[in-house]
Formats: structure tokens, sequence, C-alpha cells
């Protein structure tokens, strides 16, 4: 320790150590802060000066310390709740969560690509939603579309029955023998770009022919019927083939939701009860589906941001410095306030966070140590306090 003649290289400091706080409303009394990257103390000292007035040297005449400010800092890196409420000038709470088993609970599609949420009567969040299914609530019904370019000599009759969504393709690649008869018409289909052309020869007689545009392994309940008037024979509708002729979509009958197409639950998302609704699903805006999951019981903490009014309690210090004194600091009213940004909730790097620390004076309680106690047990060097009666000259 440093002395009347010498300065000591024991006395350097290198510190570290833990922090403790309770806050005031807090029934658990002290709380470890974790690690804590730098803790400091600023002690602000209020003046009051006079200069003379009677000649040019204007000489300092009297000055009076009118108020005393200690304050603290601290760099949080653990990221707990308690932290974080100090940190987001809040507090903690739970969310009680009880265990649901969903059972075709009712959604409506919000857009598409979207998010559906899923929420309790009260409008709480689902966390951590598992085994979730989807379905529709009404079975969309199978769907013919009028042909591209349009066909004004043909009908589409029929119900589409394939299972799949699926485009057809079709061409007259023959004129009629004789206006007005369909004896020689060449009809040319492919159902699918995966499929070949199929060619139907129209053999029979008369001013219409119904024709069946199915493939062996793809039969999709669809038929063409062509009709034509006293002149018709359609040579100027003859194209090469099927795909320079008129496309029908056709659209299946939607019963059922497939997962990761129509809908897609992710294990990250779900975490939220988030369902993802993709771009090429077959469900629509204001589509109603049916869901069902697991909701697990749980009691989640929580922090309420912003809204602290005030956080105020006692902190305390446990030195262990690598170079010089150990000391304990006890702080009975303290008020802490964050001072920045609350970093690393997305970063490259470990988040940090500060808190600033404003001594209250606690004269009533502790008189001779108003703002706070610092006290010496020790030397990292191994020199313990001596027992007795401390003589600051020695």
């Amino acid at each position: 320790m440093a002395n009347q003649a010498f300065s000591e290289a024991e006395d350097l400091m290198v510190g570290a150590g833990e922090l403790y706080f309770k806050r005031k409303d807090d029934v658990h009394g002290l709380h470890h802060l974790g690690n804590v990257e730098e803790f400091n103390i600023t002690t602000d000292v209020t003046t009051v000066e006079k200069n003379s007035s009677m000649n040019r040297k204007r000489e300092l005449m009297a000055s009076v310390v009118t108020a005393v400010s200690p304050t603290g800092s601290m760099t949080m890196t653990e990221y707990n709740p308690y932290n974080m409420a100090l940190g987001l000038f809040g507090a903690e709470n739970v969310h009680k969560q009880v265990a649901t088993t969903m059972v075709d609970e009712r959604y409506v599609v919000p857009s598409v690509p979207g998010i559906i949420e899923l929420k309790d009567a009260d409008g709480n969040r689902y966390y951590n939603a598992g085994n979730i299914t989807a379905k529709m609530s009404v079975a969309i019904p199978s769907a013919v579309g009028s042909p591209v370019p349009a066909m004004s000599f043909a009908t589409f009759i029929g119900t589409y029955s394939y299972s799949k969504n699926e485009d057809i393709y079709v061409a007259i690649t023959k004129a009629a023998t004789t206006p007005g008869d369909v004896d020689g018409l060449e009809v040319t289909f492919q159902v699918g770009l995966d499929h070949a052309a199929q060619v139907y020869p129209v053999t029979t007689t008369g001013t219409s022919v119904t024709i069946p545009l199915d493939h062996s392994d793809r039969v999709t309940g669809v038929s063409m019927v062509i009709t034509l008037g006293p002149t018709d024979d359609l040579a100027s509708e003859v194209k090469s083939s099927a795909i320079a002729g008129s496309k029908i979509s056709c659209t299946a009958l939607k019963s059922d939701l497939k997962p990761d197409v129509d809908y897609v639950v992710e294990d990250q998302s779900s975490r939220a009860g988030f369902i993802k609704i993709p771009e090429g699903s077959s469900l629509k805006r204001n589509d109603t589906i049916l869901i069902s999951a697991d909701i697990p019981e749980a009691d989640y903490v929580t922090v309420s941001g912003g809204n602290a009014g005030e956080i105020e309690g006692e902190l305390s210090f446990i030195g262990d410095p690598n170079q010089g004194d150990r000391y304990i600091l006890e702080a009975w009213d303290v008020k802490i306030q964050p001072d920045g940004d609350l970093t690393g909730l997305i970063g490259s790097d470990f988040g940090s966070f500060n808190l600033n620390v404003k001594f209250l004076a606690d004269y009533k309680n502790h008189r001779q140590y108003p703002y706070y106690k610092l006290t010496k047990v020790g030397s990292a060097s191994g020199t313990e306090v001596a027992q007795g009666v401390y003589d600051p000259l020695n």
C-alpha cells in the first residue's frame, strides 16, 4: 500500500468481480447480474465559484461545493429475462399457457403468400405449437376453364375428375370434308405437356360430334362438343399441333391440403404459432381452413419493455481483481436506467447493453456512508486486512 514516502505497484488496479442487484419490490432478494464486462463509478461534484472583480486579475475568491452526484455504469452481457428487464426498462412477468388440443379450429387465410397466427380466444399467441395440420373446411369443386384463344364452334362438358391441376391443349388439325358435316375433321389434343399428343379422327356424319379428352392414365372427365353451321368446315381453324391450338386450364377437386405445398410448418416460426401459406398454394385469400395442433402447458417468463416507471433497489459488488485491492461495495439505494442500444438480438458478435446507476443518499439509515460503502477486504497479492484498529498513517 502506498505510504508517505513510496508508491506500490500492487495498488494498481486490473479489476474483476461480481455484481448483484435487488429490485425494491422483489421478494426473492439479490440477483446475480452475470458476466458484467465493465463497472465504473463517476463522482460529479458541482461547485459555485466567485471571482474578484476588483482588478484585472480576477482571482478566485471562493469555491463552494453545492452538490455531489455519484453515478455508475455497467456493461451487461448476459441476456436472461431479469437482466433484459433492466436493459429494456421494464419488468418480468409470467405468461401461463394452458395445455390445449386444437381440433379443426377455423382460421381464415389472410393472403397468399401469407401467415396464419394461432391464438386463443383472448387473442393470446400460442407458443411452441406441435403436430400442426391443416385441411379444407369445405371442398373446392373442380373447374374447367374457357379455351384460350376462344373456340366459338366448341363447348366443353363434363366434370374434371383428374387428381391434379392440368392444362389440356386442343386443336383442329384437319378440316371437315364437306361444310356443315363433321365427317373428316381431325382433332388433336394433349393433356399436360409431359404426355404425347393424341389424334381423334372424326368418321361419323352429322352437324356435331362429342370427343372425350382422355388419355389412358389421365382420365379428365372432360369432353369437347364440336357443332358446325351449314357453311362451316373449320379450314381456317386448322393448326399444326395441339400446342398451337387453344389451352383449357382445369382445376382438380380440392378436399385436402398438402404440407409444404399448400401450407408450411417450420420449426422456428411454429414457436410463435405461425403457419405459412406459400406462393403457389391452392389456397386463396379468405379461404377458411381447419387447423389441429397440440399446445403444451407452460409458464413463459415475459418482459414488458419500457414501462417500469422507476427501477430502484440495492446494488452489491464483490471484487476479485487480477491486480489491486479486493473491495466490497454496498449501495443501499440506487436507481438504474438503460443507456443506449440493447444489441445482439441480430448480429455477428456477442451482444451487450449498458446500464446507468444513480446512487441516492440514505442518511437516515447510513449516516456515515449515505451513498455507498466500499470496504477493502484483502488484496490480489494475498495481503489481508490486519486485525485491530486501522491507522492510515502506518
